[in-house]
């Protein structure tokens, strides 16, 4: 009975060491993610207010000589 004990005992702390180790595991995962995606949407803020002058400034188009028409 005694080793039955140990056996339940052993794989009980087992399951806390691993559950522990696999949550730290995701954990430092999601964080690196969210860093991450944090970065593009800064990036992707920064990049808007340039967006937004170049969408409200008409670009000046260069007008084309007018072509003379060739005798024939």
């Amino acid at each position: 009975m005694l080793v039955l004990e140990i056996a339940f005992l052993t794989v009980g702390l087992f399951l806390i060491v691993g559950g522990i180790g696999t949550g730290v595991h995701y954990y430092r995962d999601r964080s690196r993610y969210m860093r991450e995606l944090s970065k593009a949407n800064n990036t992707e803020n920064l990049l808007r207010g340039q967006r937004i002058q170049t969408a409200y400034t008409i670009p000046k188009t260069q007008s084309m000589p007018k072509r003379k028409k060739s005798a024939k």
